[in-house]
């Protein structure tokens, strides 16, 4: 298979080409990769491969007749044929946040290719004529913008080139990646190697035992559980409850254990408990939340939570209670609500609506359950923090985009413990809910 990288940096892939697999590959004689400057087929004495827009704007756009006489040259150096002849008229493929995203499926597509001619754009884009013309496919590597096209060019060469028959050491390595047909589709299991003891967490007994069928039930039980609980999008239509594909997943929860008030109003951390943890976590994997934060500044209460997670994520725990494993795996810990807001914010791509819960009337920036259920349903992704003790502290306010009213109304007694709250909350979203007094 041929590789022709049209760009303006031929010297940014010198490295990358010359390490690891890809080296061994071309090496091999499985790919012929070449990277040709654009700049070279520009007929100023300036060599300039870009232009003002017409209408005005920003930037500079790419030039059509330098990219034009790039592609044709490209394609008449063509891959082999029978005999000495040269197959000409290799695919173009235009590199933009525009075109069709990168996955599998449309890897194993380009695979059929013998020459793929890979467009790297820079600036504001490429002439559109240019584009009309010559582009067969216009792919993007993810729903983000680079300075130019030549790292996305290195993702779609990394990615093909694995694929191709004795690229590999191992054959059945490319077949068993996540998002390959060994794995369904979905993601991969979780790998473990020596030693067999890591900071107090064991490699599941199972893979220890040497019985291979056993091995292979757990890894493809551990696999669904993974994609389940992380890209439940990835799951066939029968293999996902009806809840995990409900707008509900736009929502995380964050269980605040500082700052919070004690009974006499002062601000206090608090220990966090097994039972929280466990219950929240089990209501959040039925109503099929994104994920679920617990937020402490403590050493000793992260090391806490974290052989807590060990032993249901890892080791025996989780293979005696699969489902309790499967609930435990939406548990991340997170020292302070920034920490918290740039995790969560990473994680969505955008700043989420967050949401404070009271047992006091909040009086102004209430949200109604109704008003964040259709911001929910509407793609909009949402964090609900929850406070332990005797409730938020008016320090961890600041960030907070509306409270939802409380469970009791205006109800004398509303000293509900945080994880009856919690289910009550996500229940209410899911449904309608009676109105507050």
């Amino acid at each position: 298979m041929r590789f022709d990288i049209l760009t303006i940096f031929p010297d940014f892939f010198t490295s990358p080409l010359a390490e690891g697999m890809i080296r061994r590959a071309i090496e091999g004689g499985v790919v012929t990769v070449q990277a040709h400057n654009i700049r070279d087929f520009a007929t100023d004495k300036h060599a300039m491969t870009d232009d003002r827009p017409f209408g005005g704007g920003e930037g500079m756009v790419m030039k059509p007749e330098p990219l034009a006489a790039a592609v044709s040259h490209a394609r008449q150096l063509g891959v082999d044929g029978p005999g000495d002849q040269k197959v000409s008229g290799g695919q173009v493929v235009l590199l933009t946040p525009q075109g069709r995203k990168l996955d599998q499926q449309l890897a194993g597509e380009l695979l059929a290719e013998q020459q793929l001619i890979l467009v790297c754009g820079r600036y504001e884009g490429v002439d559109e004529r240019f584009c009309q013309r010559y582009v067969d496919r216009e792919i993007s590597i993810g729903d983000y913008v680079l300075s130019g096209g030549e790292p996305a060019a290195l993702v779609l060469l990394d990615c093909l080139i694995r694929l191709l028959p004795g690229v590999l050491g191992c054959g059945d390595s490319a077949l068993n990646d996540t998002f390959s047909a060994g794995s369904r589709g979905g993601l991969k299991y979780p790998q473990y190697t020596r030693p067999r003891v890591f900071e107090g967490c064991e490699v599941p007994e199972v893979l220890l035992a040497g019985d291979h069928a056993a091995i292979q039930r757990w890894r493809q039980q551990a696999a669904r559980e993974r994609t389940r609980a992380r890209r439940p999008e990835l799951l066939a239509a029968d293999e996902v409850e009806p809840v995990e594909r409900d707008w509900l997943g736009q929502l995380d929860i964050a269980l605040v254990h500082y700052p919070v008030y004690n009974r006499l109003g002062e601000v206090i951390g608090s220990a966090v408990t097994n039972l929280d943890i466990h219950d929240i976590a089990r209501c959040g994997r039925t109503y099929g939340i994104g994920r679920f934060y617990l937020v402490t500044p403590y050493a000793d209460q992260q090391e806490l939570v974290a052989e807590l997670l060990a032993h249901w994520l890892q080791g025996a725990g989780g293979e005696l209670n699969p489902a309790r494993r499967s609930a435990l795996e939406l548990v991340e810990v997170v020292a302070d609500l920034a920490e918290l807001y740039q995790r969560v914010s990473a994680r969505r791509g955008v700043a989420p609506l967050v949401v404070g819960t009271s047992a006091r009337p909040q009086g102004e920036g209430q949200l109604e359950y109704r008003q964040l259920r259709q911001r929910l349903q509407a793609g909009q992704p949402a964090l609900i923090l929850l406070g332990t003790a005797w409730g938020l502290a008016a320090e961890a306010l600041g960030g907070i985009d509306g409270f939802l009213p409380p469970i009791n109304g205006a109800g004398e007694y509303n000293h509900l413990a945080v994880r009856s709250a919690a289910a009550i909350v996500m229940d209410r979203l899911l449904y309608e809910q009676p109105a507050t007094k």
